[in-house]
């Protein structure tokens, strides 16, 4: 039972959506069955107990029957789900209205449903917050006045033009959105995407000027920045509208907002544009101080790395030691450990604290790709400036191994295995050639895709 959906489910609930459930329970409106209460009294007492449950549930049958319990357990989890469906729309008053507004107008109870849409008109300018959600609740309440005043046969209306500013936002603001998500995913993928209007959307907005609202005008600027890179002014505009209005955008937009930066910064840092750092830094800073980077009041792990990458490359070596430990009780207790110990061998490694380095590493959990790319390309590192040149051989041998097998990488696998192609030419160098020098550091400077480039430059100084 510990795998069933509905007992996942139920370890959910809140202690206020607990008793919540039951009175929905006890209610003959929701629950006609009445082994539901029961069977979530049972769930609650013995948890996954199974045979304690039935025991409970069904005094009258001494021998345990899986099939009628697998039975009222469906049953549950549906008004389980029907619950959890009410809930959430009862947290949310605008599209409570919005239905409600609706719903009375098909019944042709305009009166009424001219009071429930502006209840919902009043509730929806309530809100703080200009995103891609608060435009598209603008254009569904435009649509329910609209047709509202269609069908009381009402000429000439001043809502024709609103709506249609109203729909026009919201498509734009959600499709660039998309957009945006979209170039993330393809990206770090083999993937390729087909961006359908993108372009007809983006000329639009060139041709009329970037609207006023935040939603548009934010990814408008991040798409732009993407595809010149060259010309900061796109990148600038689009992080102050992120550090300046970053109120306007729910915590999980400003959440994506932040990342969509940061990534921007490591890209740009990946194919060698180095002045980029002091920005990603500074983006990682203000983020954690405006708490926009936890999930569910858990930091995630790549934030905890990126962050930590951000501050060696930055040398503030004082600030990334205080953030490891500060940060480190944040992270999922399943990740806690293994994180925690790469950034330490990490922040080791920069502090010339080799052996240290690697007995951190040695804790490091290397099952995700990405860290495992990051711990393994560390370690050779580590081998090279350690001159343990016979480990770090196998070692690389063992990376591209790695690299062959794993398939999610996307750009990435270009930029480590140009990485163990040129750690090989600095094994091969001749001492004392000159030419062999100088050839090399034209090929690192000259390859774009490449990771731990000044690293590889370090070597021939």
């Amino acid at each position: 039972m510990n795998k069933s959906t509905l007992w996942e489910l139920i370890n959910t609930f809140s202690e206020t959506e607990k008793r919540a459930f039951t009175a929905y329970l006890e209610s003959p409106y929701f629950a006609v069955r009445n082994e539901a209460k029961h069977l979530y009294e049972a769930l609650l007492q013995f948890g996954p107990d199974k045979r304690a449950v039935f025991r409970h549930v069904f005094p009258q049958f001494p021998e345990f029957d899986d099939h009628r319990l697998r039975m009222a357990m469906s049953f549950l989890y549906r008004n389980a789900l029907d619950f959890v469906a009410l809930e959430s729309l009862r947290a949310d008053r605008v599209e409570t209205q919005f239905l409600l507004a609706q719903s009375l107008r098909r019944r042709h109870l305009n009166d009424a449903s001219d009071k429930a849409l502006k209840v919902g008109l009043g509730k929806h300018c309530e809100t703080d917050k200009r995103d891609v959600v608060f435009l598209e609740e603008k254009f569904r309440l435009s649509l329910e006045q609209y047709q509202s005043e269609s069908a009381q046969l009402r000429a000439g209306s001043p809502l024709v033009q609103t709506f249609s500013e109203a729909l026009d936002h919201a498509f734009m603001a959600r499709k660039l959105w998309q957009a945006c998500s979209m170039w993330s995913h393809q990206s770090v993928s083999n993937a390729a995407y087909d961006f359908g209007l993108l372009g007809e959307v983006m000329r639009h907005i060139e041709l009329r000027g970037v609207p006023q609202e935040p939603a548009i005008a934010v990814y408008f600027h991040y798409l732009r920045a993407l595809e010149h890179p060259e010309e900061p002014e796109h990148f600038n505009r689009f992080k102050t509208i992120v550090l300046d209005q970053g109120g306007l955008f729910s915590d999980d937009s400003l959440r994506d907002l932040f990342l969509m930066a940061v990534n921007f910064c490591i890209r740009q840092n990946n194919e060698g544009n180095t002045a980029y750092r002091g920005e990603q830094f500074e983006l990682y800073r203000l983020g954690l101080e405006k708490n926009a980077f936890t999930v569910d009041g858990h930091l995630p792990r790549y934030t905890y790395l990126n962050a930590v990458t951000t501050a060696l490359l930055a040398r503030r070596y004082d600030w990334a030691e205080q953030f490891i430990h500060d940060y480190r009780e944040q992270l999922m207790p399943t990740q806690r450990d293994g994180l925690y110990s790469f950034n330490r061998a990490r922040l080791a490694y920069h502090l010339g604290e080799h052996d240290k380095a690697l007995r951190f590493l040695r804790d490091a959990d290397m099952r995700d790709v990405m860290l495992g790319l990051a711990a393994k390309t560390l370690q050779a590192k580590l081998y090279y400036e350690m001159d343990a040149f016979d480990l770090l051989e196998s070692h690389l041998q063992a990376l591209q191994s790695f690299i062959t097998r794993k398939k999610e990488m996307g750009y990435h696998r270009l930029n480590y295995q140009h990485f163990i192609r040129l750690v090989r030419r600095l094994l091969e160098l001749t001492p004392g050639d000159r030419t062999q020098r100088t050839l090399l550091r034209e090929q690192i400077v000259g390859t774009k895709e490449l990771a731990e480039k000044d690293w590889l430059l370090g070597r021939l100084r």
